[in-house]
């Protein structure tokens, strides 16, 4: 029985309003677990990976707390055992561990103060991040240098110091090099671009987010977290 079809926008209501979001949607998962349902798995994922971008985006220590031991108990419990015991559910599985692994690298690495004082620390630092922000897929490294109005190598030491910090990565295209912000300079941007948060949302702006999420469930953007040796998207 596939219950993935009535469920999407209850997981939906419960990442937006519950108090303790993850802890109530391993509840769900571990039903979708048990009628091996990856449909309804799949949601759950995308719910989990949208409570922790937007957690790193204006979350709070308790949240990221919250998050990675409501994750932990379910997997580390009968209902884990459940979800490993067929091939689909063992890929979940493995997935929400490096979730847990990604929250914990985030809030040892992330500091929105240390990374504004870096930014500004550079001369071009502030206008490097705009005109990344404005070119989110990419701008080519020779129009990155005739935008800030710095030489090839003075372009290349300032790349190479907000890829120290994560910030940025160039991308090797066919026979050119794209910059584009990296995962901890797309949260730095998006943090400082977006207003606070007004508190719970209303149910007509939960209802605008469910026909969002059903026209794009996945976006791309959440699978680009840097990893020693590979990416949160090669991970999925």
């Amino acid at each position: 029985m596939d219950l993935s079809s009535d469920m999407s926008g209850e997981i939906l209501e419960i990442s937006l309003t519950a108090k303790r979001p993850v802890r109530d949607l391993m509840k769900i998962a571990d039903r979708f677990a048990g009628n091996n349902d990856t449909e309804g798995l799949y949601d759950i994922d995308v719910a989990l990976t949208g409570l922790f971008v937007d957690y790193i985006r204006k979350g709070t220590g308790d949240e990221f707390d919250a998050l990675t031991d409501d994750l932990y108990a379910f997997l580390d419990s009968a209902k884990g055992d459940r979800l490993k015991s067929f091939k689909e559910g063992e890929k979940y599985f493995v997935r929400w561990e490096y979730l847990i692994d990604f929250t914990r690298i985030v809030l040892e690495k992330y500091d929105p103060d240390m990374t504004a004082r870096f930014i500004a620390s550079r001369k071009h630092g502030k206008k490097l991040m705009q005109l990344l922000l404005e070119n989110y897929d990419g701008i080519r490294v020779k129009d990155l240098a005739e935008e800030l109005g710095i030489s090839n190598q003075q372009l290349a030491k300032l790349l190479r110091e907000f890829e120290d910090h994560d910030l940025i990565i160039r991308e090797k295209v066919k026979k050119m090099t794209l910059v584009h912000l990296d995962f901890m300079g797309r949260v730095y941007m998006s943090e400082k671009e977006e207003p606070p948060a007004s508190g719970i949302m209303e149910s007509s702006e939960i209802e605008t987010l469910k026909q969002r999420w059903a026209a794009n469930p996945f976006p791309d953007e959440y699978h680009d977290f840097p990893l020693k040796g590979g990416s949160f998207k090669q991970c999925f």
